[in-house]
């Protein structure tokens, strides 16, 4: 049956006028194995790597896969309580929908229907976008995407386009064994204050779990000033990204789903501070100088 209503033009898709300002992709395609593989062993012989023995966990450790994007299983979701700020269908059935915080207003309908939500919601959080690629060699005066340089340009990047960009990571990065960590995170190059080293990947679920080593709490949105952010976590205990073998320092040179604080020279570890919270039960090794556990039994 053919519908006899007039429906009016296609709308055409919105056109990056600066579609050609961010570079090539920095990365070239690799095959990318399962598991994790320190580098101190030739990946020949070296068996994957299994994470560490949990205090208090029963099961045997896992040996964490490798991933590329973020895991999402919507029967976790089910019982998960509707954020305040969520505007559509719930539960969700996507990680990308709950990672969205960059919500079109004009999706509520007429001017007016906008600004009644506004008025109970609060204005809209926007976040600056990263760019089309991670480690972009280019950008517009300054800025990673021409959205953040002019108001009037339509952001069409995607996480899937940006996490392209870091898919050669091994030529940049390596894990290693660490005497008394296991293993950490070692940069292969110099990075600079402020650069956006990877994303921190792993399962999206609703609830922490029993085993707080690998998990990292997000905001999921939109987000509106005024009212407090959900979160959930991103738990990279069976699934992650290389990320997850960055180790805690009180004197962190980067920080988790940020950027570099300060500079990264060549054949460095690449740590982060944890917060205080994760060692109300545990013991700091990291040796710095101003280590928390320093002068504590």
């Amino acid at each position: 049956m053919t519908s006899t209503k007039r429906s009016g033009p296609t709308p055409k898709a919105p056109i990056d006028r600066y579609a050609n300002a961010y570079g090539s992709c920095p990365s070239d395609a690799v095959p990318e194995s399962k598991y994790f593989h320190s580098s101190s062993q030739t990946l020949s012989c070296s068996p994957p790597i299994v994470n560490g023995s949990h205090r208090t966990a029963n099961t045997p450790p896992a040996t964490p896969e490798v991933i590329a994007s973020l895991c999402f299983d919507p029967l976790k979701w089910d019982h998960a309580l509707r954020p305040a700020n969520w505007v559509g269908r719930w539960p969700p059935t996507s990680a990308a929908q709950l990672m969205n915080t960059d919500f079109d207003l004009a999706l509520l309908g007429t001017n007016r229907q906008q600004n009644a939500f506004l008025k109970r919601k609060e204005p809209l959080e926007k976040d600056l976008c990263l760019g089309k690629w991670c480690w972009q060699t280019f950008s517009l005066d300054g800025f990673l995407c021409a959205r953040n340089y002019t108001l009037q340009t339509v952001c069409t990047h995607s996480f899937t386009d940006w996490a392209q960009g870091c898919t050669d990571w091994q030529s940049r990065f390596e894990i290693r064994e660490k005497e008394g960590m296991r293993y950490g995170l070692y940069s292969k190059c110099r990075w600079r204050v402020g650069d956006v080293l990877a994303p921190y990947l792993g399962e999206l679920i609703p609830f922490p779990t029993a085993n707080t080593d690998y998990y990292h709490e997000v905001k999921i949105g939109p987000n509106f000033s005024g009212w407090p952010a959900p979160v959930a976590y991103v738990d990279a205990e069976r699934y992650g990204y290389f990320t997850r073998f960055a180790n805690h320092s009180c004197e962190g040179n980067a920080v988790l789903c940020e950027d570099r604080v300060r500079d990264v020279e060549v054949g460095d570890e690449v740590c982060v501070d944890y917060g205080v919270d994760y060692f109300r039960d545990r013991r700091c090794l990291c040796g710095a100088g101003k280590c928390m556990s320093l002068g504590k039994e």
